[in-house]
């Protein structure tokens, strides 16, 4: 987890992305293909960007060792997340 880009969290949304991050990488390893879309959808707006970045980049880090290559769409995904934070989060419907 990239810690610094989330010196602006308070500690209860840093924890609150840290279980999801780790209940997201633990279905990826138990081999039940788990969902960014869903996770998101249960986590609070506020810090849906933050968590969508870290789920991103946990996605993608797993198929790389199962020997996946990222598809063009994930990597473009990918570069607002990481160059501009102040991207809008995702917004759900209820």
């Amino acid at each position: 987890m990239s810690f610094q880009r989330f010196a602006q969290l308070s500690d209860e949304q840093f924890a609150t992305i840290h279980a999801a991050c780790e209940a997201f990488e633990e279905a990826l390893e138990i081999s039940q293909r788990s969902s960014i879309e869903l996770v998101l959808r249960s986590a609070p707006l506020d810090i849906q960007s933050d968590l969508f970045s870290e789920l991103l980049s946990i996605e993608c880090e797993w198929r790389s060792r199962r020997g996946e290559r990222p598809t063009e769409g994930i990597r473009v995904l990918a570069t607002p997340y990481e160059s501009h934070p102040d991207t809008p989060p995702v917004r759900t419907t209820s």
